[in-house]
């Protein structure tokens, strides 16, 4: 589905949007993963007090 939306959006949208977009949907995805470990938890709140 992603990489549908991708190709159409190619011809309007300049490939830079549709690659930080790319990146950034893969780290939410991580992040979403850490978070639901509870040593994920503990790690993410070490990164953000850091």
């Amino acid at each position: 589905i992603l990489v549908c939306v991708g190709i159409t959006a190619t011809n309007k949208i300049p490939l830079v949007f549709i690659i930080q977009g790319f990146w950034t949907t893969i780290v939410l995805f991580w992040i979403r993963r850490i978070l639901n470990l509870p040593a994920g938890q503990y790690y993410l709140t070490r990164l953000w007090t850091a």
